[in-house]
């Protein structure tokens, strides 16, 4: 019973930590992770359908706003990603949308290199030395200096983004130098045959929350 009792907790750990890419379940406790989450996005990231449902996203004006339900402390009403993720999960789909960021931006941006993933994430995966967290994850270079992109991943297409402090901070900083220094790259449907990412202006610029 001892043995069936340490199995069974082993399976729950296990499931705690994995998450399902198409056909592939990949534990993101184990070594190696990075690599399955790439292997199983490789031929989705590389199809036509990708490439065209992935752009500029096409927003429209919000309607009269009304006030949000009240939720309990510790959930959410706001899409449909899945509540209590493991810190395991959490890094699946935070890679999984920076994978396919990074794929977006090598079809826009002809000198693209794997040096312009500065996030934590995308430098262990590259084999690159870490750089401290500046409130965005690709860093890509222009004829008029860089261009700063943040990535925010969703299983599904909650419609919303929650950006952390030094993401803020970095939005603002930069919302006079010009079009668009820094920008939002929304992942939506991360796990799945329709990933797409959608590219969002500066919220912070003049005339984005027009």
């Amino acid at each position: 019973e001892a043995l069936e009792e340490r199995e069974r907790e082993t399976r729950r750990q296990k499931e705690r930590r994995s998450l399902q890419f198409g056909e592939l379940e990949i534990d993101g406790g184990t070594q190696g992770w990075y690599d399955a989450v790439a292997q199983a996005m490789q031929e989705t990231l590389a199809s036509g359908g990708f490439k065209t449902r992935s752009g500029p996203a096409a927003l429209q004006v919000f309607g009269p706003r009304t006030a949000p339900r009240p939720t309990k402390r510790g959930t959410s009403n706001r899409g449909d990603d899945p509540q209590y993720l493991s810190q395991e999960q959490r890094d699946l789909i935070g890679f999984a949308g920076e994978l396919a960021a990074y794929q977006y931006l090598r079809n826009k941006h002809r000198n693209m290199r794997p040096e312009y993933w500065v996030s934590s994430m995308g430098r262990r995966y590259l084999g690159l030395p870490p750089e401290s967290d500046q409130g965005f994850d690709f860093k890509v270079s222009d004829a008029k200096g860089f261009i700063h992109y943040e990535v925010k991943a969703h299983v599904a297409d909650p419609g919303h983004i929650d950006l952390e402090r030094s993401q803020v901070t970095a939005a603002v900083t930069m919302r006079h130098d010009g079009t668009n220094r820094w920008r939002i790259l929304y992942v939506a449907n991360v796990r799945g045959p329709n990933v797409a990412v959608y590219e969002l202006p500066n919220p912070y610029s003049l005339g984005a929350s027009r």
